[in-house]
C-alpha cells in the first residue's frame, strides 16, 4: 500500500472516529471535532496553533485559531464528546481486558524525580 492510500485510509478512520465523538452535535460542531482530531493526529500536538497550521485555511493563522477557540466554547460540546468517548471506550472493554498505561515517553524538563 502506498503512502497516499495509507493517508486516505487513516483520514477515513479518523473521520469515522470523530463522527462517533460528535454524535448528537450540530453540523458545525461535528466539523470542528473532525478538524481538531485530524489536526491533533497530523501535528502530534493539541495546541490550537498547530491544529490551525494543519488546516492551512486561506486566512490568517490567528483567525483560524480564534475560530476554533470560539467554537470549542460552545455549550455542551465538551460534555457530549466526553460522553460519546466514554461510551465508545466502555463498549470495547470486557471483564478480562487488561488496561496498561505506558508512561515511558513522559518527560518533564524540571521534574527530576520522574
Amino acid at each position: 500500500m502506498n503512502n497516499s492510500k495509507i493517508a486516505g485510509k487513516m483520514k477515513e478512520q479518523i473521520g469515522i472516529f470523530s463522527g462517533i465523538l460528535s454524535q448528537g452535535c450540530p453540523k458545525v460542531s461535528r466539523r470542528l471535532v473532525r478538524e481538531v482530531v485530524l489536526g491533533i493526529q497530523a501535528r502530534q500536538s493539541v495546541r490550537l496553533t498547530e491544529i490551525s497550521r494543519f488546516l492551512n485555511e486561506p486566512i490568517a493563522l490567528n483567525k483560524t485559531r480564534n475560530r476554533i477557540c470560539r467554537q470549542l466554547n460552545w455549550k455542551g460540546l465538551g460534555e457530549t464528546v466526553k460522553e460519546n468517548l466514554l461510551r465508545e471506550g466502555a463498549g470495547r472493554i470486557k471483564e478480562n481486558s487488561l488496561l496498561i498505561l505506558d508512561t515511558s515517553d513522559l518527560s518533564k524538563k524540571y521534574a527530576e524525580k520522574m
